[in-house]
């Protein structure tokens, strides 16, 4: 069986790049008579013409630009393969999973994102939103490398390394309509069983999940996450505690009020967590650069623009 190398699939693509067998030649640092001797022979190993010889020009047949089109393909998968294998020796992952709690500030994950992908433009980036317990949960499945926003302590520390961010407080809120919009004392439970609660579910599979804040005989609505559960809020479908930070420009403009309540949430202790990998370079520098004071205040800062 005849195997193509990759310098025999490269020779044929710079020949039809230049539709020459000279100028080919003179990339590769090759006489011509080398490069058209490569190309007949790979021509005769495949039993069929690549390319059609017209006085000083050469053109693909079909069977060449066949072959041209897929082999683009190959060249690029062992490209990938060196640089990835590299990596590996190196210590550079090829796959980098984060998990975010979904209570953190999302403008933030776009600049982490890219600041990453300027750093290792090699590695793929596996982010994913959790909540609550679901932060834990995953890093001890091992899902994730790292976790942004992990709730609280760890129901199992050991091996983790953990990282404080800082607390993250709650406003009870309500739409700019809701019923007890204009309630002016502090609303008990009884009055806020009444009203339907909207909340968002613990993604924990593994580990025991979090009950999220509900009243016993509270009608609820699970949201998909927290921003939809605070468009729920706004549009008048329910009440909902929510993190400050994330609704700070609502409650300038009045889109929803916050309201006070005989039994407050009390604020959430969020942190980095991580598994200890010496040999990982990425998770080194994941360390490193969120661990930048301005960085880590800002996923639980007070927003400029809607939720």
């Amino acid at each position: 069986m005849y195997v193509v190398s990759n310098e025999a699939m490269l020779t044929v693509h710079l020949v039809a790049e230049f539709g020459s067998f000279s100028l080919a030649a003179a990339r590769l640092n090759k006489v011509p008579s080398a490069v058209s001797y490569s190309v007949r022979k790979i021509e005769e190993q495949l039993g069929v013409k690549l390319f059609e010889r017209r006085h000083r020009e050469v053109v693909l047949t079909p069977a060449g630009e066949f072959f041209v089109q897929k082999s683009h393909f190959i060249l690029r998968d062992i490209e990938e393969l060196r640089r990835k294998t590299q990596m590996v020796g190196s210590g550079v992952d090829t796959v980098f999973r984060v998990s975010i709690n979904n209570i953190m500030k999302r403008e933030c994950v776009s600049d982490f994102a890219r600041s990453f992908c300027a750093r290792f433009p090699t590695t793929e980036l596996r982010m994913q939103t959790d909540v609550y317990n679901g932060c834990w949960d995953v890093l001890d499945r091992r899902e994730a490398d790292f976790v942004i926003g992990a709730p609280h302590a760890a129901p199992d520390p050991e091996g983790l390394m953990i990282d404080e961010i800082g607390t993250v407080n709650w406003d009870f809120v309500t739409g700019r309509d809701h019923p007890l919009a204009g309630v002016t004392h502090p609303l008990s439970n009884d009055e806020l069983r009444e009203h339907t609660a909207i909340v968002v579910q613990d993604t924990s599979v593994g580990l025991s999940p979090s009950l999220a804040w509900l009243l016993d005989g509270q009608n609820a609505i699970y949201a998909p996450d927290l921003h939809i559960l605070i468009r729920l809020v706004k549009q008048g479908a329910g009440v909902a505690f929510v993190p400050h930070h994330k609704v700070a420009y609502e409650l300038d403009h009045g889109d929803l009020i916050k309201k006070a309540v005989v039994e407050h949430k009390v604020g959430t202790r969020v942190s980095y967590a991580w598994r200890t990998n010496p040999q990982s370079v990425v998770l080194q520098w994941v360390v490193e650069y969120l661990g930048d004071p301005s960085i880590r205040q800002s996923w639980i800062s007070s927003s400029n623009e809607p939720a």
